[in-house]
């Protein structure tokens, strides 16, 4: 059934729009930092939990935002701890993702679309046909979701994911031209979240 979020979602928001939300608050400055820490080293599931900001602020944030992850509906688990991961988004469009575990490097390949354009007959993804590319919350909550879950699974060692790759070698949003835009390229700048340099993967 299809679900469509009623406040914007706080998750997926750089910097710059963070300063945007606090100062219109009439907030100072490094309320925005404070944030952003919480929504992507600390991981944070609800605003409530960001106790270094006040009582105000963040019952002013939570009436006015979301903070929330893409709906995981469906965990597939193999013997050799690889987790297949289905997620539904808010309009009722799902994604896959997959944590491939090594002994050197965990790998996370992630989905940045909904369906894909190229409609190759043996791949499940294009045969459901391209539907839209994913908002930057879309993307990144896959990634807060299967460290997240891996972490608890497997401890620390579990945690310190190596390398991210995208889900089929030509899957990027459209538009994107021969290399990923500087979001998606600079996260282990801008997220911290992502402990890998995210790369396109020539396997799905």
């Amino acid at each position: 059934m299809e679900s469509v979020a009623s406040k914007p979602n706080l998750f997926g928001l750089d910097r710059a729009a963070l300063r945007e939300i606090v100062a219109g608050l009439g907030e100072p400055a490094y309320r925005a930092e404070q944030i952003y820490l919480w929504l992507y080293r600390r991981r944070a599931r609800t605003i409530a939990e960001m106790t270094d900001l006040g009582r105000g602020i963040r019952d002013a944030l939570a009436a006015a935002y979301d903070l929330r992850w893409p709906e995981v509906v469906e965990r597939g688990h193999s013997q050799d701890g690889t987790i297949k991961y289905l997620f539904r988004l808010d309009d009722g469009a799902t994604v896959e993702s997959v944590y491939i575990p090594e002994d050197r490097r965990r790998t996370i390949c992630i989905s940045t679309q909904a369906g894909c354009p190229l409609k190759c007959t043996f791949c499940l993804t294009g045969i459901s046909g391209y539907k839209r590319n994913l908002k930057p919350w879309e993307i990144l909550g896959q990634v807060a979701t299967v460290m997240h879950e891996t972490a608890e699974l497997g401890g620390a060692r579990s945690a310190a994911t190596s390398e991210g790759g995208f889900r089929g070698g030509r899957e990027r949003p459209s538009g994107w031209g021969v290399s990923a835009p500087p979001e998606i390229n600079t996260w282990e700048a801008r997220w911290s979240i992502v402990a890998a340099r995210a790369k396109t993967n020539g396997s799905a």
